[in-house]
C-alpha cells in the first residue's frame, strides 16, 4: 500500500506540475492576446480618426468643387449681362462670386482682388462712386497683403 501511495503522490505531483505549466502557457498566451488586442484597437482608432478626417476633407473638396462650378456659371452669366449692358445684374452675380470666394479661400486671397476689380469697374459703370472706391481699395489692400 505504501508503494501505491508513493506512486499516486508522484502522479498527482506530476499532474499538478503539468497543470501549472499549462496554466503558465495560457497566462502567457492571454497576455500576448491582450497586447495584440490593444494594438488592433489602436489601429482601429487610427482608422476611425482617418476616416473622419478624410471624410471631412472630402466633404470640403466636394463643397469647393460645387462652389467653383457655380462661380464659373455665375461668371459666364455675368459676362452675358455685361455684353447686354445689364450692369446691375452683373453686379449681383459678382457679389455672389465674391461671397463664395470669401468662404472658400478666405478674405485675403488674390482671387478676391480680381473679383473686386471687376466689381469696382461695374460699380463705376452705374455711377456708384462709393462702392467703386470700396472695391478698388479692398482689391489694393489684398494685393499688398499677397
Amino acid at each position: 500500500m505504501a508503494q501505491k501511495t508513493e506512486n499516486l503522490d508522484k502522479e498527482i505531483v506530476d499532474r499538478l506540475k503539468f497543470l501549472r505549466d499549462e496554466t503558465d502557457k495560457i497566462v502567457i498566451f492571454l497576455g500576448q492576446m491582450a497586447v495584440q488586442k490593444r494594438t488592433l484597437n489602436k489601429k482601429l482608432n487610427e482608422i476611425s480618426d482617418n476616416e473622419e478626417k478624410y471624410g471631412a476633407m472630402n466633404d470640403k473638396y466636394i463643397f469647393e468643387l460645387e462652389e467653383k462650378l457655380s462661380i464659373t456659371e455665375l461668371k459666364e452669366e455675368a459676362q452675358l449681362f455685361i455684353l447686354n449692358k445689364s450692369y446691375i445684374d452683373a453686379i449681383s452675380n459678382y457679389e455672389k462670386i465674391y461671397d463664395i470666394q470669401s468662404l472658400i479661400f478666405g478674405s485675403q486671397n488674390k482671387n478676391l482682388s480680381e473679383t473686386l476689380i471687376v466689381l469696382g469697374d461695374l460699380y463705376y459703370k452705374v455711377d456708384d462712386e462709393i462702392n467703386t472706391l470700396r472695391c478698388f481699395q479692398e482689391a489694393i489692400h489684398i494685393m499688398q497683403y499677397n
